[in-house]
């Protein structure tokens, strides 16, 4: 409590609602590895035995942004909140470009990429697009909070954090383990050969099976979801990089492998265009109350006020309705497991002769029998 209360006292911190205490320990756990690497900078300066290794995330990015933080949270003229919106922007960039530096380095040291587990393309494209609009968001907002008035240093600091926050949650979905020449690679970090003892698969459930790494002098380990299509060739580089299964390790039921373009579904290959289907649905429903929301702050330059929510319900629900029909043809979109692209008959005659196949295709149900 003692280590909590001396920083508000020195920085004449006062908290204007409740729960504001609450940014402040965030912005306190932040900062908290800052002043870790700060511990081992100087241990290793001095010779100390047992010192920690150099680490980049954490002496070259969120040291430097921890001091500059103090700085500002120091000497900067302005309110408390201000000086705190500074300095939590300022560490909190330095935590997202030091991960996404130490993984793209990482990835041309570990050596040549063996295999890539990674999330699927049709859940990584729906995010990419969410993700990617959030932070262009962030560039419209940060013109109108200036016009407002704000402070631009502040305003500009908390822009660029939270952009930076959005690619550094989209990487960290997406990317997943990577088996390379040297080791295996993760977003957060790299895990030599020489260093896995052993692993094991556990199943938890029929698309995705669990591998555990004993990793030396580490009691945790690594444990990464894998999906059960690609366990077989994760399981071949394990053994030919001379790791042995941990013992009484479960058989795992290898997924069959995935079909050819010619044979995958309808609802298969319109997956990933259903999904951004209904995103865009969800955007547009949400949205429907924005209609509402603008007439209601121009509603005092109404004389009839009525008049006014009547356009503004007719419009929100017109926008609903069209977010509700996009939905609900994604949902069918992706539930088209009894149909299959099939060209229609004239083309396939057009390519019997030898003209080219034609990239037209008829979706058609296959009936009872999985005939078309």
């Amino acid at each position: 409590m003692l280590l909590v209360v001396l920083p508000l006292w020195y920085f004449n911190v006062r908290l204007p609602w409740q729960w504001a205490w609450l940014n402040w320990i965030l912005l306190g756990m932040i900062m908290l590895p800052g002043l870790t690497s700060l511990v081992a900078l100087v241990r290793r300066a001095l010779g100390k035995p047992g010192a920690e290794p150099f680490n980049l995330v954490n002496d070259v990015f969120v040291l430097p942004a921890v001091v500059a933080a103090f700085l500002v949270l120091t000497f900067y003229p302005d309110e408390i909140e201000i000086r705190r919106t500074i300095g939590y922007g300022i560490v909190l960039t330095a935590l997202s470009w030091g991960f996404g530096t130490q993984w793209l380095l990482g990835r041309r040291s570990a050596g040549i990429l063996s295999l890539a587990v990674r999330t699927p393309r049709q859940i990584a494209i729906p995010l990419g697009v969410c993700f990617g609009a959030l932070a262009l968001m962030e560039p419209f907002k940060l013109v109108d909070n200036i016009q407002d008035g704000k402070n631009i240093v502040a305003e500009a600091v908390s822009s660029f954090s939270s952009a930076s926050s959005f690619v550094f949650l989209y990487l960290l979905l997406i990317v997943g383990i990577e088996m390379r020449e040297h080791g295996c690679l993760t977003f957060f970090r790299f895990i030599g050969w020489h260093d896995i003892e052993s692993y094991s698969w556990q199943a938890t459930s029929k698309d995705y099976a669990m591998l555990t790494l004993a990793v030396r002098g580490n009691p945790l380990g690594l444990i990464k979801a894998v999906p059960r299509s690609s366990v077989d060739a994760v399981d071949r580089i394990l053994r030919e990089r001379g790791l042995q299964a941990g013992p009484d390790m479960p058989p795992i039921e290898v997924a069959a492998p995935p079909p050819s373009p010619e044979e995958r579904s309808a609802a298969d290959r319109l997956s990933g265009p259903a999904m951004l289907l209904m995103c865009s649905a969800f955007m547009q429903i949400t949205g429907a109350a924005l209609p509402v929301g603008l007439l209601t702050i121009v509603n005092a330059d109404f004389g009839q006020p009525w008049l006014v929510w009547t356009i503004a319900l007719v419009l929100a629900m017109i926008s609903a309705a069209v977010g509700v029909v996009v939905f609900a043809g994604a949902v069918k979109m992706r539930g088209l497991n009894d149909y299959r692209f099939l060209p229609h008959e004239r083309d396939r005659r057009h390519a019997a002769v030898g003209g080219r196949f034609p990239a037209r295709f008829a979706v058609r149900h296959l009936g009872p029998a999985g005939v078309a």
